[in-house]
């Protein structure tokens, strides 16, 4: 399995071009639990305690965000096994992780992702 720390990006930001982001590969289409994304929750579990996680993420072309399917928590590490839903189409998306304490909402900033297009 390929393993893909967020941190490695740069995230989306209102100062930086979408078009100027590398983006983090995901993927090919119709790939299934080959690549995990991480996220780092040391900075939200030190500032708010214990809590839980969901990330979200938008496809190419689709109108709103979901919650990914495979999500987990080890040693404050958020993982994203990316499966066949989230590659069933290739084009470029976003990804962001919130983390909910109780009423407190702390949201990571969006990535860029890309999936790219399979022969089969």
């Amino acid at each position: 399995m390929f393993i893909i720390n967020a941190t490695d990006y740069a995230p989306i930001s209102p100062v930086t071009a979408p078009c100027d982001i590398i983006p983090m590969q995901i993927g090919y289409k119709g790939e299934n639990q080959a690549r995990c994304v991480t996220f780092d929750l040391s900075e939200c579990v030190e500032t708010f305690g214990a809590g839980t996680f969901t990330i979200k993420f938008k496809k190419d072309g689709s109108s709103q965000a979901y919650t990914v399917a495979h999500t987990d928590q080890l040693d404050n590490i958020a993982i994203w096994e990316v499966d066949s839903t989230d590659t069933s189409a290739a084009g470029y998306g976003m990804v962001q992780l919130q983390y909910l304490v109780d009423s407190v909402v702390c949201k990571t900033a969006m990535y860029r992702t890309v999936v790219f297009d399979s022969l089969a």
